[in-house]
């Protein structure tokens, strides 16, 4: 049901607005409120109706701003994109107030990933900084509500389509920035206004499988041109990133969206990928290659970022061999890794684990990290399943589910080398599993019953006696 359907609703919506426009009159005149405030208000209560009315709206908007949180000052308490990010959530809540049909689902991936949550509110007692344990937990607790979000608002495969062509529009525009910054000397990587290498090359990990499923599933030339635009540039932005971590999980991802496509007839669009990083290979710079040849050693060695992270790793599994419960608080790891260091990388602390599966264990104890891996086995069965079934309910659905497969696995192969359990686009695609399977479910139970076969009569000669 729409809620501006609603005749209550668009009488209480009407009110509000002006009561809110007194408010704001009143502030701005008698209380001096600064122009912008009163401006970024009144943005907010515009957009909060409609994000009320259409919640799949809202959730675009949500997914567009994430890529900019980074540009207006991450390190600073509150952005313009952290703010527009509430405004969002907030919406969704109301909407779900005011229909009163949430279109939730619960199951052993939500049950995983809120137990991982209550466990890690656990370690806030004996945390080392209480504020610092209690922030990260209500991050967590918001990660969880964006992944319901998502999960509320995809109720179609053509919502599900739309979603997924917002990812690739944001990391095409990402990489076009970093390209451009790139080109024109004013950056050394093309990481552009996402702000570090290792995330931007961790976001392509998600949006180069996007964009080859919407090309597979798109039945409009447009479309799939655009599609066809957007794998080269994202292509070159990975490669300029120069990040190996990078590079190694691309190449994680196109084996397992290859294996898949392959056997959804996808040969097409794997060989013209062969094609085009033939071409990228040939325009690269030296630089490029340098940087990967120093893969080897540098594991060999333990040399530069390397060896910085094999020596978090280890201070990190001190740190759950001394915790191994309860852990040392959520976000607490930087705050102690001194403590637990042993070489000369770590000395005054404040350093990321830059291992998810370590970071968490050690904040947050095994059990919150048994939840957390947990969730995500259950989200690629639940996807093996989709895949499984999906063709009897929708070509497409099958090849979403293709596409967030080999972004969760990205995500996954990423977090051996980053702290990827406080990114929201991870929730955004567990949110995208749970819709995808409700789908699924919904086209299943919708589907007319297979009548039992009917026993054929025996052949035979009948006899029957004429009177």
């Amino acid at each position: 049901m729409n809620p501006g359907s609603i005749k209550g609703v668009r009488i209480a919506m009407g009110a509000l607005g002006l009561f809110g426009l007194v408010v704001l009159a009143f502030g701005l005149i008698a209380l001096n409120v600064p122009p912008l405030v009163v401006l970024a208000v009144c943005v907010g209560g515009i957009l909060l109706p409609i994000i009320v009315l259409h919640p799949e709206a809202g959730l675009h908007l949500f997914l567009f701003i994430t890529f900019f949180e980074s540009a207006g000052g991450s390190e600073r308490t509150l952005t313009i994109t952290k703010g527009a990010g509430v405004l969002v959530v907030v919406g969704w809540l109301l909407s779900v107030a005011v229909t009163r049909r949430s279109h939730l689902t619960w199951n052993s991936l939500v049950l995983s990933l809120s137990s991982f949550v209550a466990i890690s509110a656990l370690s806030i007692m004996p945390s080392y900084d209480n504020e610092v344990a209690v922030r990260q937990t209500l991050t967590y607790v918001q990660l969880f509500v964006i992944m319901m979000m998502v999960s509320s608002a995809i109720r179609s495969t053509g919502a599900a389509q739309r979603v997924l062509r917002m990812l690739v529009l944001g990391m095409t525009i990402a990489s076009a920035h970093g390209l451009l910054t790139y080109g024109l000397g004013y950056a050394k990587t093309t990481a552009g206004f996402i702000g570090n290498r290792n995330l931007m090359a961790g976001y392509l990990a998600f949006g180069i499988p996007c964009a080859y499923v919407l090309f597979q599933a798109s039945r409009g030339v447009l479309e799939r041109l655009a599609m066809l635009i957007s794998l080269p540039v994202q292509f070159l932005a990975m490669a300029l990133t120069f990040s190996r971590t990078g590079m190694i999980v691309l190449g994680v991802v196109i084996m397992v969206l290859g294996y898949r496509l392959s056997r959804e007839r996808g040969f097409r669009i794997l060989a013209a990928t062969a094609l085009m990083l033939v071409i990228i290979a040939i325009s690269l710079p030296g630089a490029f290659y340098d940087r990967m040849a120093s893969i080897g050693s540098s594991v060999k060695n333990q040399e530069e970022t390397w060896g910085e992270r094999v020596e978090l790793s280890a201070a990190g599994m001190r740190m759950i061999a001394a915790h191994p419960f309860i852990g040392v608080g959520a976000g607490n790891f930087p705050l102690l890794v001194g403590r637990y260091g042993r070489s000369g990388y770590i000395r005054s602390g404040q350093w990321a684990s830059h291992n998810t599966y370590v970071g968490v264990g050690a904040e947050s104890g095994l059990g919150a990290l048994a939840a957390y891996v947990a969730a995500v086995v259950i989200a690629f069965l639940r996807l093996r399943e989709i895949i499984r079934d999906g063709r009897q309910v929708d070509p497409r659905l099958v090849l979403f589910a293709i596409g967030v497969e080999a972004s969760l696995v990205g995500f996954m192969v990423s977090s051996l080398s980053g702290n990827f359990e406080k990114i929201k686009f991870l929730y955004v695609f567990l949110g995208l599993v749970l819709a995808l399977d409700a789908i699924r479910r919904e086209h299943a139970a919708a589907a007319p019953a297979v009548p039992a076969p009917v026993a054929a009569a025996p052949v035979g000669v009948s006899f029957v006696s004429a009177r």
